[in-house]
């Protein structure tokens, strides 16, 4: 009988084990990639043009997002995480009085970030 209950659990087990690793993990990596055409600011940190991967870990709403090109991170900025709904692909920029762009906002295809107080005048940019 003990053999029997033995057995019972290590089935159960070996059962639910592979299951569990299926299941959704908070600690994900998402990423964007995006082309910023202009120079740019984003918390503060001037980025060149280029070809950028952003990438957060979590579903947010609040993360840190790295701002990665050529593989190396550039800047690390806080962000709010949310589905799109507006231009996907899309880097939304706000001007400032002495000229400069600061990034308020990413798409993506299924997420997008925000940075700052996203203005609602934001100009929309080239992205991937």
């Amino acid at each position: 009988m003990k053999f029997a209950r033995t057995l019972a659990f290590i089935s159960v087990f070996s059962f639910l084990l592979p299951l569990s690793l299926l299941a959704n993990d908070n600690s994900t990596k998402h990423s964007i990639k995006t082309q910023i055409s202009q120079p740019a600011t984003v918390a503060g940190k001037a980025l060149v043009p280029g070809q950028y991967k952003v990438e957060w870990t979590g579903t947010g709403p609040a993360v840190n997002a790295e701002f990665k090109l050529n593989g190396k991170t550039v800047t690390t900025a806080p962000a709010t995480v949310s589905d799109v709904v507006n231009e996907p692909n899309a880097v939304v920029m706000q001007k400032a009085a002495d000229g400069t762009q600061t990034i308020t906002g990413i798409t993506g295809k299924k997420e997008a970030l925000k940075f700052g107080t996203e203005a609602s005048n934001g100009n929309p940019g080239a992205a991937q």
